[in-house]
Protein backbone atom coordinates (compact mmCIF):
# COMPACT_ATOMS: atom_id res chain seq x y z
CA UNK A 1 0.00 0.00 0.00
CA UNK A 2 1.23 3.71 -1.09
CA UNK A 3 2.45 5.45 2.42
CA UNK A 4 -0.05 7.79 4.01
CA UNK A 5 -0.10 11.32 2.58
CA UNK A 6 1.95 13.75 4.43
CA UNK A 7 1.51 17.57 3.93
CA UNK A 8 4.83 20.03 4.00
CA UNK A 9 5.58 21.56 7.15
CA UNK A 10 5.45 25.36 6.56
CA UNK A 11 8.07 28.12 8.00
CA UNK A 12 5.86 30.07 11.03
CA UNK A 13 6.50 33.39 8.75
CA UNK A 14 3.74 32.04 6.23
CA UNK A 15 1.06 31.96 8.81
CA UNK A 16 1.02 35.42 8.88
CA UNK A 17 0.90 36.41 5.80
CA UNK A 18 -2.12 38.51 4.66
CA UNK A 19 -1.19 41.31 2.03
CA UNK A 20 0.45 40.12 -1.43
CA UNK A 21 1.50 41.73 -4.30
CA UNK A 22 2.37 41.09 -8.21
CA UNK A 23 5.12 44.27 -9.13
CA UNK A 24 7.30 45.32 -11.04
CA UNK A 25 10.99 45.40 -10.06
CA UNK A 26 10.11 49.33 -9.46
CA UNK A 27 7.26 48.96 -7.55
CA UNK A 28 8.82 46.93 -4.51
CA UNK A 29 9.66 50.00 -2.47
CA UNK A 30 6.26 51.53 -2.78
CA UNK A 31 4.36 48.29 -2.24
CA UNK A 32 6.16 47.93 1.11
CA UNK A 33 5.08 51.05 1.79
CA UNK A 34 1.47 50.29 0.95
CA UNK A 35 1.32 47.70 3.40
CA UNK A 36 2.28 44.25 0.98
CA UNK A 37 4.18 41.80 3.07
CA UNK A 38 5.44 39.83 0.37
CA UNK A 39 6.31 40.46 -3.62
CA UNK A 40 6.07 38.55 -6.40
CA UNK A 41 8.40 39.91 -9.40
CA UNK A 42 10.53 38.46 -11.96
CA UNK A 43 13.76 39.57 -13.49
CA UNK A 44 14.96 35.84 -14.41
CA UNK A 45 13.90 32.65 -15.82
CA UNK A 46 15.75 29.45 -15.77
CA UNK A 47 19.45 29.57 -17.29
CA UNK A 48 21.27 27.43 -18.26
CA UNK A 49 24.50 25.92 -17.46
CA UNK A 50 24.21 25.56 -13.95
CA UNK A 51 26.08 28.06 -11.94
CA UNK A 52 27.57 25.14 -10.10
CA UNK A 53 28.58 24.05 -13.68
CA UNK A 54 30.77 27.37 -14.60
CA UNK A 55 27.62 29.07 -15.80
CA UNK A 56 24.43 30.92 -13.89
CA UNK A 57 22.63 34.24 -14.94
CA UNK A 58 23.80 36.67 -17.46
CA UNK A 59 26.31 39.61 -15.89
CA UNK A 60 22.76 41.71 -16.82
CA UNK A 61 20.51 39.38 -14.77
CA UNK A 62 23.01 39.30 -11.63
CA UNK A 63 22.84 42.84 -11.25
CA UNK A 64 19.04 42.97 -12.15
CA UNK A 65 18.59 40.37 -9.40
CA UNK A 66 20.96 41.72 -7.00
CA UNK A 67 19.28 45.46 -6.90
CA UNK A 68 15.73 43.41 -6.65
CA UNK A 69 16.95 41.68 -3.47
CA UNK A 70 18.63 44.96 -1.76
CA UNK A 71 14.87 46.80 -2.78
CA UNK A 72 12.74 44.12 -0.45
CA UNK A 73 15.30 44.10 1.63
CA UNK A 74 14.86 48.07 2.11
CA UNK A 75 10.92 47.67 2.18
CA UNK A 76 10.84 45.09 4.38
CA UNK A 77 8.96 42.38 2.16
CA UNK A 78 9.10 38.97 1.18
CA UNK A 79 10.65 38.33 -1.86
CA UNK A 80 9.20 35.32 -4.10
CA UNK A 81 10.38 35.09 -7.11
CA UNK A 82 7.86 33.86 -10.43
CA UNK A 83 10.27 31.50 -12.34
CA UNK A 84 8.54 30.76 -14.99
CA UNK A 85 9.05 26.46 -15.47
CA UNK A 86 10.74 26.71 -18.97
CA UNK A 87 14.10 25.84 -19.83
CA UNK A 88 16.16 28.02 -22.00
CA UNK A 89 16.08 27.08 -25.85
CA UNK A 90 20.14 26.27 -25.48
CA UNK A 91 19.45 23.49 -22.58
CA UNK A 92 16.38 22.06 -25.38
CA UNK A 93 18.53 22.32 -28.32
CA UNK A 94 21.30 20.01 -26.03
CA UNK A 95 18.68 17.56 -24.84
CA UNK A 96 15.58 17.90 -27.43
CA UNK A 97 14.79 14.38 -25.51
CA UNK A 98 13.83 16.47 -21.98
CA UNK A 99 10.56 17.38 -23.98
CA UNK A 100 7.05 16.51 -23.71
CA UNK A 101 6.41 14.60 -26.13
CA UNK A 102 2.28 14.30 -27.21
CA UNK A 103 2.63 11.02 -28.55
CA UNK A 104 4.76 7.63 -29.06
CA UNK A 105 7.33 9.38 -31.07
CA UNK A 106 10.32 11.34 -31.51
CA UNK A 107 8.44 13.88 -33.50
CA UNK A 108 8.44 16.85 -30.75
CA UNK A 109 12.44 16.31 -30.45
CA UNK A 110 12.72 17.29 -34.15
CA UNK A 111 11.01 20.70 -33.54
CA UNK A 112 13.71 23.83 -33.52
CA UNK A 113 13.64 25.42 -30.13
CA UNK A 114 12.99 29.36 -29.97
CA UNK A 115 13.56 31.66 -27.34
CA UNK A 116 10.30 33.35 -28.31
CA UNK A 117 7.77 30.50 -28.94
CA UNK A 118 7.19 28.83 -25.59
CA UNK A 119 5.48 25.95 -27.50
CA UNK A 120 8.45 24.81 -28.65
CA UNK A 121 9.93 24.72 -24.52
CA UNK A 122 7.55 22.49 -22.74
CA UNK A 123 9.77 19.78 -20.87
CA UNK A 124 8.65 17.24 -18.58
CA UNK A 125 9.38 17.25 -14.87
CA UNK A 126 9.23 14.12 -14.19
CA UNK A 127 12.86 13.65 -16.04
CA UNK A 128 16.16 14.99 -16.51
CA UNK A 129 14.51 18.84 -16.49
CA UNK A 130 12.59 18.54 -13.61
CA UNK A 131 15.88 18.19 -11.44
CA UNK A 132 17.80 20.79 -13.28
CA UNK A 133 14.49 23.24 -12.18
CA UNK A 134 14.88 22.04 -8.76
CA UNK A 135 18.88 22.73 -8.89
CA UNK A 136 17.87 26.16 -10.41
CA UNK A 137 16.12 27.23 -7.46
CA UNK A 138 18.57 25.87 -4.69
CA UNK A 139 20.98 28.15 -6.94
CA UNK A 140 18.51 31.28 -6.58
CA UNK A 141 18.50 30.80 -2.82
CA UNK A 142 21.69 30.18 -2.58
CA UNK A 143 22.93 33.10 -4.69
CA UNK A 144 20.69 35.76 -4.09
CA UNK A 145 18.64 34.74 -0.78
CA UNK A 146 15.03 34.83 -2.18
CA UNK A 147 12.48 33.59 -0.16
CA UNK A 148 11.05 31.65 -2.94
CA UNK A 149 9.05 30.87 -6.20
CA UNK A 150 6.02 30.56 -7.50
CA UNK A 151 5.69 29.04 -11.14
CA UNK A 152 2.83 29.61 -13.89
CA UNK A 153 2.45 25.96 -14.56
CA UNK A 154 5.16 23.53 -13.69
CA UNK A 155 1.98 21.13 -13.84
CA UNK A 156 1.98 17.57 -15.15
CA UNK A 157 0.87 16.71 -19.23
CA UNK A 158 -2.38 15.07 -19.62
CA UNK A 159 0.05 12.32 -21.32
CA UNK A 160 3.21 12.21 -21.83
CA UNK A 161 6.03 9.28 -24.07
CA UNK A 162 9.46 10.71 -23.08
CA UNK A 163 11.81 8.31 -22.01
CA UNK A 164 11.20 8.73 -18.52
CA UNK A 165 7.59 8.39 -18.21
CA UNK A 166 7.88 5.14 -20.48
CA UNK A 167 10.76 4.02 -17.94
CA UNK A 168 9.11 5.18 -15.05
CA UNK A 169 5.96 3.71 -15.74
CA UNK A 170 7.15 0.20 -16.67
CA UNK A 171 9.02 -0.05 -13.46
CA UNK A 172 6.10 1.37 -11.17
CA UNK A 173 3.20 0.08 -12.83
CA UNK A 174 5.01 -3.23 -15.01
CA UNK A 175 3.12 -2.06 -17.98
CA UNK A 176 3.26 0.48 -21.16
CA UNK A 177 1.50 4.23 -21.14
CA UNK A 178 -1.90 3.88 -22.23
CA UNK A 179 -2.23 4.80 -25.58
CA UNK A 180 -4.17 7.51 -25.61
CA UNK A 181 -5.97 9.89 -23.93
CA UNK A 182 -9.13 9.09 -22.79
CA UNK A 183 -11.28 9.25 -19.89
CA UNK A 184 -13.17 6.56 -19.87
CA UNK A 185 -10.50 3.98 -20.18
CA UNK A 186 -9.61 2.55 -16.79
CA UNK A 187 -5.63 1.76 -17.85
CA UNK A 188 -5.64 5.63 -18.92
CA UNK A 189 -7.05 7.01 -15.17
CA UNK A 190 -4.75 4.61 -13.23
CA UNK A 191 -1.91 6.35 -15.24
CA UNK A 192 -3.28 9.53 -14.01
CA UNK A 193 -3.02 8.60 -10.30
CA UNK A 194 0.35 7.43 -10.81
CA UNK A 195 1.44 10.89 -13.24
CA UNK A 196 -0.21 12.64 -9.97
CA UNK A 197 2.27 11.07 -7.97
CA UNK A 198 5.32 11.44 -9.77
CA UNK A 199 4.24 15.08 -9.99
CA UNK A 200 3.90 15.04 -5.88
CA UNK A 201 7.39 13.46 -5.54
CA UNK A 202 8.68 16.18 -7.68
CA UNK A 203 7.50 18.92 -5.60
CA UNK A 204 8.63 16.93 -2.22
CA UNK A 205 12.11 16.60 -3.83
CA UNK A 206 12.11 20.58 -4.46
CA UNK A 207 10.70 21.66 -1.07
CA UNK A 208 13.55 19.47 0.82
CA UNK A 209 15.63 21.27 -1.46
CA UNK A 210 15.72 24.68 -1.07
CA UNK A 211 14.12 24.14 2.97
CA UNK A 212 17.91 22.87 2.98
CA UNK A 213 19.43 26.01 1.68
CA UNK A 214 17.16 27.87 3.89
CA UNK A 215 14.51 26.79 6.10
CA UNK A 216 12.05 29.29 5.49
CA UNK A 217 11.93 29.54 1.64
CA UNK A 218 8.89 28.58 0.65
CA UNK A 219 6.67 27.74 -2.53
CA UNK A 220 3.61 30.30 -3.00
CA UNK A 221 2.92 28.84 -6.11
CA UNK A 222 -0.16 28.66 -8.79
CA UNK A 223 -3.01 26.35 -8.25
CA UNK A 224 -5.25 24.81 -10.79
CA UNK A 225 -8.52 25.58 -8.46
CA UNK A 226 -12.07 26.95 -7.96
CA UNK A 227 -11.52 30.76 -8.72
CA UNK A 228 -12.55 29.83 -12.60
CA UNK A 229 -15.10 28.17 -14.19
CA UNK A 230 -12.86 27.34 -17.15
CA UNK A 231 -10.81 25.04 -14.78
CA UNK A 232 -14.34 22.81 -13.78
CA UNK A 233 -13.85 22.08 -17.45
CA UNK A 234 -9.90 21.10 -17.32
CA UNK A 235 -10.17 17.08 -17.70
CA UNK A 236 -8.12 15.18 -17.83
CA UNK A 237 -6.64 17.24 -14.46
CA UNK A 238 -3.46 19.03 -14.50
CA UNK A 239 -2.42 18.15 -10.74
CA UNK A 240 -3.98 16.34 -7.86
CA UNK A 241 -5.85 18.19 -5.52
CA UNK A 242 -3.51 17.37 -2.57
CA UNK A 243 -1.18 18.97 -4.22
CA UNK A 244 -2.44 21.87 -2.64
CA UNK A 245 -0.80 20.35 0.70
CA UNK A 246 3.02 20.63 -1.15
CA UNK A 247 2.38 24.46 -1.83
CA UNK A 248 3.19 26.57 1.24
CA UNK A 249 0.59 28.75 0.34
CA UNK A 250 -0.74 27.97 -2.79
CA UNK A 251 -2.79 30.76 -5.05
CA UNK A 252 -5.55 31.13 -7.24
CA UNK A 253 -7.02 33.72 -10.01
CA UNK A 254 -10.46 34.64 -10.05
CA UNK A 255 -10.93 36.03 -13.53
CA UNK A 256 -13.99 37.88 -15.00
CA UNK A 257 -13.70 38.07 -18.12
CA UNK A 258 -15.47 35.48 -21.46
CA UNK A 259 -12.07 34.09 -22.68
CA UNK A 260 -12.55 32.42 -18.92
CA UNK A 261 -16.17 31.75 -20.13
CA UNK A 262 -17.76 34.53 -17.75
CA UNK A 263 -17.22 34.97 -14.13
CA UNK A 264 -16.36 32.27 -11.18
CA UNK A 265 -19.24 30.47 -10.10
CA UNK A 266 -18.85 32.60 -7.07
CA UNK A 267 -15.71 34.33 -5.43
CA UNK A 268 -16.62 33.29 -2.07
CA UNK A 269 -16.83 29.83 -3.43
CA UNK A 270 -13.22 29.41 -5.04
CA UNK A 271 -11.57 31.24 -1.90
CA UNK A 272 -14.00 28.43 0.47
CA UNK A 273 -12.65 25.49 -2.30
CA UNK A 274 -9.19 26.17 -1.59
CA UNK A 275 -9.17 26.49 1.76
CA UNK A 276 -10.88 23.06 1.90
CA UNK A 277 -8.31 21.54 -0.37
CA UNK A 278 -5.29 22.77 1.72
CA UNK A 279 -6.98 21.15 5.02
CA UNK A 280 -7.19 24.78 6.36
CA UNK A 281 -3.84 26.14 5.78
CA UNK A 282 -2.58 29.39 4.37
CA UNK A 283 -3.99 30.42 0.81
CA UNK A 284 -4.98 33.07 -1.13
CA UNK A 285 -6.78 34.70 -4.13
CA UNK A 286 -5.81 37.65 -6.28
CA UNK A 287 -9.04 38.96 -8.35
CA UNK A 288 -8.98 39.79 -12.17
CA UNK A 289 -12.24 42.33 -13.18
CA UNK A 290 -11.54 42.34 -17.29
CA UNK A 291 -14.70 42.84 -19.15
CA UNK A 292 -12.39 42.76 -22.12
CA UNK A 293 -9.12 41.40 -22.77
CA UNK A 294 -7.17 38.79 -21.12
CA UNK A 295 -4.60 39.61 -19.79
CA UNK A 296 -2.91 42.72 -18.19
CA UNK A 297 -5.06 45.49 -19.09
CA UNK A 298 -6.35 47.55 -16.85
CA UNK A 299 -9.18 46.97 -15.17
CA UNK A 300 -13.06 48.34 -16.26
CA UNK A 301 -14.36 47.38 -12.79
CA UNK A 302 -14.61 50.11 -10.06
CA UNK A 303 -12.82 50.20 -7.06
CA UNK A 304 -15.28 49.15 -4.78
CA UNK A 305 -16.07 45.84 -7.22
CA UNK A 306 -12.30 44.86 -6.72
CA UNK A 307 -12.33 45.71 -2.64
CA UNK A 308 -15.42 43.59 -1.95
CA UNK A 309 -13.64 40.46 -3.81
CA UNK A 310 -10.54 40.98 -1.73
CA UNK A 311 -12.58 41.16 1.48
CA UNK A 312 -14.49 37.70 0.21
CA UNK A 313 -10.75 36.21 0.31
CA UNK A 314 -10.16 37.37 3.82
CA UNK A 315 -13.56 36.61 4.89
CA UNK A 316 -13.08 32.77 3.80
CA UNK A 317 -9.60 32.86 5.36
CA UNK A 318 -7.46 33.09 2.68
CA UNK A 319 -4.64 36.77 2.28
CA UNK A 320 -5.75 38.70 -0.51
CA UNK A 321 -2.94 39.16 -3.41
CA UNK A 322 -3.32 42.19 -5.65
CA UNK A 323 -1.63 43.14 -9.19
CA UNK A 324 -0.08 46.27 -7.33
CA UNK A 325 0.22 48.47 -10.52
CA UNK A 326 -3.53 48.37 -11.95
CA UNK A 327 -5.92 51.52 -12.24
CA UNK A 328 -7.96 52.40 -9.12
Amino acid sequence: PAAAFEPIAIPDWIYGVTRMAFVTPGDVLRAGKAGAQVVHTNVIWPYFPLRRDGGGPSKDDDRRMRDLVADCRRAGVRLCVGLPPFPPATLVKKHPDWRVHPDDSDAVEKVVADENNLGTRVCCNNGPWGEYLIDVCAELIADYKVDGFSFDGNYHAPLCFCSACKAGYKQDRKRNLPAKIDLDDIAYREYLVWRGERLEAHYRRMQQRIKKENADAVLTSWTVNAGRYGHFLYSPRAMPTRLNRLFDLPMQEWWMDETNLGGSLAPSFGAAYLKAVTGGRPCASEPYLMSRGNPYGTDSFPTHERLTRVLLSLTHGGALAMSFGWAG
